[in-house]
């Protein structure tokens, strides 16, 4: 009797040991893996004579998954850790190096701090402030975000404060003021065309390439204007254009600015007080100069809630080499323009806005429309069309 209850031990040993044999599950890789959310998984799989059922909830998001495998005698559990690791971008909006006259306020050009995962993370941003206006010397800002991951980012902008930022080399370029002028044609010839590449060296621009492709601008800074009734046209036919704004029409239109961009409109700097901007280019007024240029720039910042598209028109068309130079070294694009007539003039009809832009038309022409006068709006829409039958497209001066 002995002797078989140690046979059948034996046996039931032998089975067990040879079942074990056969459906144990054993995991190749660890147990537990952590994947960064930007990576492919690819499941190390398992071992087994006897093949397993796997039931697998992995999914590419941040979490915790199982993969669980599975037979009539064995089961094993392998658990995903989904991270984030991938930290924030901060972009800085204005330059990364700025310079600043001694005793001149600094003013935060903006910045935006985006998360793969959070999203829009720009209010968690903590800035740290060495700058001392007081003191001539180089002062770094420091801009630093951590997401909800704790991956961290930081960034610098670097403010140099001068005692003049008026730089000598503007002295060798003439101040002498110039006067913008079309030299309109009325043939469709594209006119002054051998002055493009003068001007191109200096970032200004005043006609596009040879092609039916037309760039309408506005010049606004008045009160009185026809200027919403205008963008109705534009939006209604799909067309985008750019307008050089000065600061007191912005802050005053904070809401349709703010529309005029989100509708894929170009807002361009117009300054402050449409002055003369030849006689503000000297070390003495300087000041001036880039204060009109700076405040202008900040007050459409504050009404688009985005960077400022550098673009620039002088007042009156009045500029010199100097002025071009300073505006290139600024980081502006300057737009004069190819098409222009006395829109201004009160005796402006209907019939002269029509006649002016339909006889001036050709190509890569950049329109000189202003907004207050009505001629100009009574005449706009069915200048369209014309253009449109003619086969011109519109641009933006942008991306001349």
């Amino acid at each position: 009797m002995k002797k078989k209850l140690i046979i059948i031990v034996i046996t039931v040993s032998l089975i067990s040991s040879i079942l074990f044999i056969l459906f144990n599950i054993r995991l190749v890789g660890e147990s537990s893996i952590n994947i960064s959310y930007t990576e492919k998984f690819d499941d190390p799989g398992y071992k087994s004579i006897i093949k397993a059922k796997v039931k697998n909830n992995y999914k590419n998001k941040i979490g915790k998954y199982e993969i669980i495998y599975s037979n009539f005698l064995s089961k094993k559990i392998r658990t995903v850790n989904v991270i984030d690791d991938v930290a924030p971008v901060i972009t800085l909006e204005g330059d990364n190096v700025i310079e600043l006259n001694l005793g001149n306020p600094y003013i935060e050009p903006g910045y935006k701090a985006i998360d793969e995962i959070d999203g829009d993370i720009t209010e968690k941003v903590e800035i740290i402030d060495g700058v001392d206006i007081s003191k001539v010397g180089s002062y770094k800002i420091s801009y630093n975000i951590k997401d909800k991951s704790g991956n961290k980012t930081k960034i610098i902008r670097t403010v140099n404060i001068i005692d003049n930022l008026y730089k000598d080399a503007y002295d060798k370029e003439s101040n002498e003021l110039e006067g913008w002028y079309t030299g309109n044609k009325k043939d469709g010839e594209r006119p002054r065309e051998k002055e493009i590449t003068y001007f191109k060296n200096k970032n200004a621009y005043f006609l596009g390439k040879d092609e039916k492709k037309i760039y309408l601008t506005f010049d606004e800074g008045g009160t009185e204007t026809y200027l919403e009734d205008i963008l109705e046209i534009l939006d209604k036919n799909n067309i985008k254009a750019t307008f050089f704004l000065c600061k007191n029409f912005v802050a005053n239109n904070k809401e349709l600015v703010k529309k005029m961009s989100n509708n894929g409109h170009s807002i361009g700097n117009h300054t402050v007080k449409h002055l003369s901007m030849p006689s503000l280019a000297t070390k003495h007024n300087f000041d001036a100069f880039y204060n009109e240029i700076k405040e202008t720039e900040m007050t459409i910042r504050e009404a688009t809630g985005k960077a400022p598209e550098k673009l620039f028109r002088y007042p009156m068309g009045e500029y010199s080499d100097r002025t071009l130079q300073i505006m290139k070294t600024l980081g502006y694009k300057t737009y004069f323009w190819s098409v222009a007539y006395k829109d201004w003039d009160d005796t402006c009809s209907y019939t002269f806005a029509l006649n002016n832009m339909k006889t001036q038309l050709h190509n890569g022409a950049i329109y000189l429309i202003h907004p207050k006068a009505k001629c100009n709006y009574e005449a706009f829409e069915e200048f369209i069309e014309y253009a449109k039958d003619e086969g011109y497209k519109f641009g933006l001066v942008k991306n001349i």
